[in-house]
């Protein structure tokens, strides 16, 4: 995970602290999901489990 936080990538398994290190505070924080612009962040079990680009 190191390297995606050091190239500021969000990656698939990612816990919410590695997301914040790599991208930082979200735009919205919602139940499930948070929002970076326009791409949205959704996890399972605290950690990423997808990343949708609208």
């Amino acid at each position: 995970m190191w390297s995606a936080i050091r190239e500021e990538r969000a990656v698939s398994g990612m816990t919410i602290t590695e997301l914040l290190l790599s991208w930082g505070d979200p735009d919205e924080v919602y139940d499930g999901y948070v929002v970076y612009g326009d791409q949205y962040v959704y996890f399972i079990n605290d950690k990423v489990f997808s990343i949708v680009n609208l």
